[in-house]
């Protein structure tokens, strides 16, 4: 004959196990994640990617997603470099966009 506590003991081990496994993936799985985007200079842009707009000095509003993307701009405004190596030479232009996956200089 089981006895109820034997039944509640089992299942709090069992969830405690499950949120213990959820919780160790979270810590494995974050911290990659964080480390691929960056803050950068200027105001409101956003770098994703090792690389990513990493010359920017007063560059503002800028997208840069992928290797090296607008990795020269340093003071270029509302541009978007999507792709390995996206206008990578890029250096003080506005309004560009760029959406490639093929070395470009």
């Amino acid at each position: 004959m089981v006895i109820p506590q034997q039944g509640l003991q089992r299942s709090a081990g069992a969830v405690g196990f499950f949120l213990g496994a959820v919780l160790l993936g979270t810590f494995i799985c974050a911290d990659p994640a964080a480390a691929q985007c960056s803050s950068v200079g200027g105001t409101v842009n956003t770098a994703c990617g090792s690389g990513a707009l990493t010359s920017n000095l007063t560059g503002d509003l800028n997208s840069a997603f992928g290797f090296d993307a607008l990795f020269s701009n340093t003071e270029g405004n509302y541009n978007t470099a999507s792709g390995a190596y996206a206008l990578r030479t890029l250096s003080s232009r506005n309004h560009c966009r760029d959406e490639t996956q093929t070395r470009s200089d």
